[in-house]
């Protein structure tokens, strides 16, 4: 009788883990793709005396757009023709310092086959230009909104925000 127990207990208990949401399942983990904002690789779509905007490589349903203006560079993330994000002031504010560059590369972080995150790096200069800084941003990305999760200088902790349950509001 004890026995009969422990094997129904056992297979229970392995039907749970196999089919609960903490399961190991290769969906449910994250993985990141990387593509780039280098000039050589995005489509100019407008160019100006000191400005630019170009569509860059993107993942899935999103396109990605870096603007170049007055020695400052933002990214502005749409969908459907529509802006998801516009990244201007949260880069121009929380940059490390003067003029926000982004050479890239820019991260895109899913889980399974939902991009659930973006992570990229922002430089910026001293006011006499001679130290730079640097400070990765995190992006979060939910269907039709998105909205700056965090920034930090490590690359750790920018996934572990970008994986983390936080939301926009």
């Amino acid at each position: 009788m004890k026995l009969k127990f422990f094997n129904s207990f056992a297979l229970l208990l392995l039907f749970t883990l196999t089919t609960s949401p903490f399961s190991w399942a290769k969906d449910s983990s994250y993985s990141s793709v990387y593509t780039s904002v280098k000039e050589k690789d995005c489509q100019v779509l407008e160019q100006g005396r000191d400005s630019s905007v170009s569509k860059c490589p993107s993942q899935g349903v999103y396109q990605l757009f870096f603007h170049h203006g007055d020695a400052r560079d933002w990214l502005v993330i749409k969908k459907a023709g529509k802006i998801v994000i516009d990244l201007y002031e949260d880069i121009l504010y929380k940059a490390p310092g003067n003029f926000p560059e982004i050479p890239g590369p820019i991260e895109w972080r899913s889980k399974g086959k939902s991009l659930t995150a973006l992570i990229f790096r922002v430089f910026g200069s001293s006011v006499d230009g001679q130290q730079k800084k640097s400070k990765l941003f995190v992006v979060k990305l939910e269907g039709n909104k998105a909205c700056l999760i965090g920034t930090t200088t490590s690359n750790k902790q920018a996934i572990k925000i970008a994986d983390s349950r936080k939301k926009c509001p």
